[in-house]
């Protein structure tokens, strides 16, 4: 009924085309004047290369809207083409392209490479055949989806709840998006799974799983990297989809099935989905793709803008906590500016507020002396932080704040820094935050630890993160995913031993830090178990308050970068 054509243009060109479909038309059909030829040139140009995609993407488009565009600017038809005994016609006007349910609606398109590489494709319109599903087999559904980082999990959580919200769907097409979703995407670290009974229970879970309550049919987790699952649960994951089969089908029974599913699943076990459906004929359904990162990285416009609350990216910056260089004949000096989006502030509130983490202060001196001294090119030497004061917290709100560290040598070597923001009232005076000396030292032998001897002293029991985060919660510091880096804690008398990791969601950014706010901020967390109060409530389970107050001391403190 329709092809698009290569469409040279050409008195030569053109006729060699024509008259070779003619040919391939002749031996099946005597019709004439009855399939629409058109091209995209008329409409683009030619587009080289791409010539053959952007005519596949004409003729689904024709297929979707149905309708056949007209061929734009075709005044005189070429004559070295017997159009009158031909089966073709140049369509020159649109005209409608109707889907019928007695037959489908074909077209095909034609693309010559100049290297040689020739293509021909017909393409025909789907008819959708409705499944049979007999919802008495499918009580329950299973719904999972899966990124590679927390924000883009959350985004695709977002992204589904608009769609089961502005779509027209049917119980029965619960089974259709499930299956989609198991088998027809590709599963990542960062997963989320739910057991739903319908549309409304749907959008009601997915919902939950944006915050932070638990509710028994919503399964989380993080899959560890060269995870290996373990045979024994690989095969009960296998017993558990031979149950799901069982008729006649026990509602409870086949939603605890399902539970165990999702749980497996986010634990980071992967099956062959399709063996959780009983019928055959199902199909992958157009849902929401996948949430990529939308970060723009123009060429920066110099001294476009001295906006002093202006963001940066980090190719611009020498350091995500030492963003620029304002040093002058009188002090090496720093800034940053900070907008509270940053992974450290973000995922750091302590009662309501975005706090700068006390260990920022620390990586961002010693990348102030790092930058000031030329990275410690001596490689016999090290650098020490000591008589580090912590004297106010910087907390970000909705303006931006900007933060400036100064440093000054000293004649016997040592570099005193102070950070600093200028004061909001008439004092001209800047507010100091935290202030400190860094001192060079020759490196010496750090002795290793017996981690196994160290372990088997804190026997007196482990706190799991949950346990830990809930801890902090308590005491209003909510964690977010980047700084939640404990894994579990093994607790022993006066000392404990917490095996730390660095949260996916910050992987990106590993590179960029020597002092990791994230894996620093965990160790201090992890302190938390040396509080007996705290050891005691959480390893019996039980809840409390809490105080509010961080169990690290105020007082000038040192530490080996």
């Amino acid at each position: 009924e329709y092809i698009v054509t290569h469409g040279t243009g050409t008195k030569l060109g053109d006729p060699v085309e024509i008259n070779a479909l003619y040919e391939a038309f002749k031996d099946y059909t005597k019709k004439q004047r009855y399939c629409a030829l058109t091209s995209t040139k008329t409409n683009f140009g030619h587009t080289f290369a791409a010539s053959g995609l952007v005519s596949l993407i004409s003729l689904i488009m024709a297929l979707r809207h149905a309708t056949i565009p007209a061929s734009l600017h075709c005044e005189e038809e070429n004559d070295y083409i017997n159009w009158r005994k031909s089966p073709f016609y140049i369509n020159k006007a649109s005209k409608p392209w109707p889907r019928t349910s007695l037959k489908s609606r074909t077209g095909a398109l034609s693309a010559f490479g100049m290297s040689g590489t020739n293509a021909h494709m017909v393409v025909q319109s789907y008819s959708k055949k409705e499944a049979k599903i007999f919802l008495e087999k499918y009580p329950y559904f299973l719904l999972a989806l899966s990124a590679k980082t927390c924000e883009a999990l959350e985004e695709k959580i977002e992204d589904m709840i608009a769609a089961l919200k502005g779509g027209n769907w049917k119980k029965e097409d619960l089974l259709q998006i499930s299956y989609t979703l198991l088998d027809g995407r590709r599963h990542f670290r960062q997963r989320c799974a739910i057991v739903v009974q319908d549309l409304d229970n749907a959008i009601y879970g997915l919902k939950k799983a944006l915050g932070k309550e638990e509710v028994p049919n919503l399964f989380k987790g993080e899959v560890p990297r060269n995870f290996k699952g373990q045979k024994l649960m690989q095969a009960y994951a296998q017993e558990l989809l031979n149950q799901s089969r069982t008729e006649p089908i026990d509602t409870n029974k086949y939603k605890e099935i399902l539970y165990g599913l999702a749980s497996l699943y986010c634990q980071g076990y992967d099956f062959a989905w399709k063996r959780l459906f009983h019928e055959t004929n199902l199909r992958r359904i157009n849902l929401p793709t996948y949430p990529f990162a939308k970060q723009s990285y123009w060429v920066s416009e110099k001294g476009a803008s001295s906006d002093r609350a202006m963001t940066f990216s980090l190719a611009d910056v020498l350091h995500p906590l030492l963003q620029q260089n304002r040093s002058d004949f009188s002090k090496q000096k720093f800034s940053s500016t900070f907008s509270g989006k940053e992974f450290f502030l973000a995922d750091h509130v302590v009662k309501g507020n975005r706090v700068l983490p006390g260990v920022a202060y620390l990586e961002m001196a010693r990348a102030g002396v790092a930058q000031s001294v030329g990275a410690f090119k001596d490689n016999h030497k090290s650098l020490r932080l000591k008589n580090v004061s912590w004297i106010r917290p910087i907390a970000v709100g909705e303006q931006a704040v900007e933060v400036n560290i100064g440093l000054v040598p000293k004649d016997n070597g040592n570099i005193v820094f102070e950070i600093d923001c200028d004061s909001d009232s008439d004092d001209p005076e800047p507010v100091v935050y935290c202030q400190g000396t860094a001192e060079f030292f020759s490196a010496v032998e750090i002795p290793s630890l017996d981690l196994n001897a160290i372990k088997t002293q804190c026997d007196q029991g482990i706190l799991s993160s949950g346990q830990v985060y809930d801890v902090f919660r308590a005491m209003e510091i909510e964690y977010g995913p980047a700084h939640m880096g404990i894994e579990e804690i093994y607790v022993g008398q006066n000392q404990a031993l917490a095996k730390l990791f660095l949260p996916s969601c910050t992987l990106d950014t590993q590179d960029r830090f020597v002092l990791h706010p994230s894996l620093l901020d965990a160790a201090l967390q992890a302190s938390i178990s040396l509080i007996k109060e705290v050891k005691d409530m959480t390893l019996s389970s039980k809840t409390s308050s809490g105080s509010g107050r961080l169990p690290i001391d105020a007082r000038p403190s040192e530490i080996e970068a």
